[in-house]
């Protein structure tokens, strides 16, 4: 019964980390790849949340992340969106990135950002 707990205790270990660090390179690896420079990145659920749309069309096994960028093209520091992972596995697929710019959905002024 103790190997069992001890088992359980490991993999939930194991798994939290694994989440942390998948969603850090995620994050990280969109901004590389969108030439944009990271300057912060929260999970939801904290304010502001993202538009009603954009949570209505995300699955269980994808994940909302909170951003601020800075873009070097345009000098300026944006806001916004990610949503992680496929709709149906998840945090799985590395390359499943969307991304929803505060500006464009009249949210840039929001309290939070």
């Amino acid at each position: 019964m103790v190997t069992f707990w001890i088992v359980l205790t490991a993999g939930i270990i194991a798994y939290t980390t694994w989440w942390f660090y998948r969603t850090r390179s995620m994050v990280k690896r969109w901004a590389e790849h969108s030439r944009l420079k990271l300057l912060d990145y929260s999970v939801m659920p904290f304010p502001p949340y993202p538009p009603i749309m954009v949570t209505l069309t995300t699955s269980r096994n994808q994940l909302i992340v909170r951003m601020r960028v800075y873009d070097d093209s345009i000098h300026r520091i944006r806001h916004g969106w990610l949503r992680l992972g496929s709709f149906w596995w998840g945090l799985m697929n590395i390359d499943a990135v969307e991304v929803f710019w505060a500006e464009h959905q009249g949210l840039s002024n929001e309290p939070g950002f």
